[in-house]
Formats: structure tokens, sequence, C-alpha cells
């Protein structure tokens, strides 16, 4: 399942070409696509924003601003605003990423959104990765809020017997 998974492979054919480690449950991940090595951390409860970082995660390269709906973000790297959205498409967990000149679509298959196709625009490969945590950290939240409503299902119907 997208945005719970450890890793999740890119590829050209039966060619990677990329990778996005992840534990969203510590809010961190680590890329690579076309050469390009990042970090993700987005740090706190309820806060809105990652950053983007090195590899080594001591310089900031961008930041990703997340919105209160699971709809939006707004990506920033190397001083340009990047907007990812979901697309309103069949099948669920499809979306796209641009700056109103260049846009990337990752395309899902499956209800599940957790394969896919991405149409490679002239995008830097780091927004494209950022792309994929931003979908990973909306799905994590979706799940944890589930999991919350489940448990206080579960604790009204105690408390009720």
């Amino acid at each position: 399942m997208l945005g719970l998974a450890r890793e999740y492979r890119l590829f050209n054919g039966r060619q990677i070409i990329g990778i996005l480690k992840n534990d969203f449950w510590n809010r961190k991940a680590y890329g690579e696509f076309k050469g390009f090595l990042v970090r993700f951390e987005h740090q706190g409860m309820g806060k809105k924003k990652a950053w983007i970082l090195d590899i080594e995660g001591e310089k900031v390269l961008g930041t990703i601003e997340f919105s209160t709906s699971p709809r939006s973000a707004t990506i920033t790297y190397d001083g340009e605003g990047f907007n990812w959205n979901t697309l309103h498409e069949k099948p669920r967990g499809s979306w796209l990423v641009g700056n109103g000149e260049e846009e990337s679509r990752y395309l899902a298959e499956g209800s599940l959104g957790s394969q896919g196709k991405i149409t490679d625009a002239y995008l830097p490969p780091v927004v494209l990765l950022a792309g994929l945590y931003v979908r990973g950290y909306f799905l994590a939240r979706r799940v944890s809020i589930l999991a919350g409503l489940f448990f206080i299902g579960l604790m009204m119907g105690y408390m009720a017997s």
C-alpha cells in the first residue's frame, strides 16, 4: 500500500531508475532518482511541513507544505514552487505535480494506487520523489485517523456495556 510500504521502486521497463525508502511512522524518507539523492523529514504531530534535505541531512533544499485536506500540497525546491494535487479520476490514488509550465502525473493502477505510471515531464527528479512522499504522507495520515476512530468506537462500545 503506497504510503505504508518501506520501499518504492521506480522502473523504466525492467530497469530500476529510482527508489524511495521510507518509514512514515518516524517521518523520514530517503530517495534517489536519476542520480539525485535526497532526504525528507517531517517532525512533530499535526505539523503541516516537511523538509527536503541533502542526503546527509545538513542542507535544506526545499520544503513541502501540506494542506489541511489530503488533496493538495506545495513543494518548493531550488527556489521554485510546484503544486501537488490529487486527480479526480479513477482509480483513486492518481495525482499530478507541476508549476504551470511543466507537470508530471502519477496514474494509479488498481484501487489502492500502489502501482502506476508516472509521466516524466522535465521536472526536477527531486520534485517527482517529493510527489511520492506527499502521497504517502496523506495515505499514512488517513490510516492513522481511521485507526483512531476505530479505537474510539471500541472504547464507546466498551463503556456502553
